[in-house]
């Protein structure tokens, strides 16, 4: 009949200890037993499970001697004050390892970096800045009357604008000596007649000391309209014009230095040639 009764409800549980029937039962027969019959599941659980086991004997040893309440209850007192101790210095000791980890990135970055909080301060203010360039930059140009976009330059505005600006910087002047440098790609192309084949030029010679006016001419006649520009010796354009004929008459004044004039088609290279405005100091 107990053994029967006990099969009843369940002996070990999600946990996997006794359960509380079942713990009961194991302190009946250590007890009583004589009259108390225990499964074996349960016999062979209290051999291996060592909290089972001290479970069972401090209730048996309660109900044996009274007087030992006192004993237990200091000892689960005991025991209770031990984990709650254990938490508190866990934390204590997390804490700390907190604070050392702040203190060394402190001390790596201030005294090994110095610039690190300055870099760190800054970052905020240029990606702020960095934003308002971009949506400076990125806007599209409208007309503030019409509010239209203007048109987009095209490509001989553009041509004459950088001329523009190269004259300007021609003027601004430069030293002597660096009017005069030569430039090693113009001077690989000086006399070049790429695909066009013959084509002979007739002045100015090739390297020769000249003043204005300049009287550019071929032999043969350009029969359509090419194009003939002056450049610096960092071959920035500085005059561009569109000739025909024989010949050419250049007006504008230019700084002494070294200059290179090129001769071109539509779709190739003529002529690449040089000349000097006045000598450099030592010549």
């Amino acid at each position: 009949m107990e053994m029967e009764a006990a099969q009843k409800y369940v002996l070990i549980n999600d946990e996997g200890h006794l359960s509380d029937e079942a713990a009961a039962l194991m302190v009946e027969a250590l007890l009583h037993p004589e009259i108390t019959h225990v499964p074996e599941t349960v016999l062979t659980h209290v051999q291996a499970c060592r909290e089972c086991k001290d479970k069972i004997m401090e209730v048996v040893t309660f109900l044996k001697n009274p007087d030992s309440a006192g004993e237990l209850k200091q000892k689960l007192l005991k025991k209770a004050k031990y984990q709650r101790d254990w938490h508190f210095y866990r934390g204590k000791i997390a804490a700390v390892f907190v604070v050392f980890v702040l203190l060394a990135g402190a001390y790596f970055f201030i005294y090994k970096d110095p610039s690190f909080i300055s870099r760190f301060l800054a970052g905020p203010i240029a990606e702020k800045q960095g934003q308002k360039v971009r949506t400076e930059t990125t806007a599209p140009t409208t007309d503030i009357t019409t509010n239209e976009k203007k048109p987009a330059l095209d490509q001989g505005t553009k041509d004459m604008n950088e001329i523009k600006a190269n004259v300007g910087r021609r003027k601004n002047g430069r030293s002597p000596a660096s009017r005069y440098r030569v430039n090693p790609n113009l001077e690989n192309m000086i006399g070049s007649r790429l695909r066009s084949g013959f084509f002979e030029v007739l002045g100015p010679e090739n390297g020769s000391v000249i003043k204005e006016p300049i009287h550019f001419s071929w032999k043969n006649a350009l029969k359509t309209p090419h194009t003939l520009k002056i450049v610096n010796n960092k071959n920035q354009v500085l005059y561009m014009y569109t000739v025909q004929g024989v010949s050419f008459d250049f007006n504008e004044t230019l700084s002494s230095g070294l200059y290179y004039w090129k001769l071109e088609s539509q779709n190739e290279l003529l002529y690449v040639g040089k000349f000097f405005i006045g000598k450099p100091k030592g010549e």
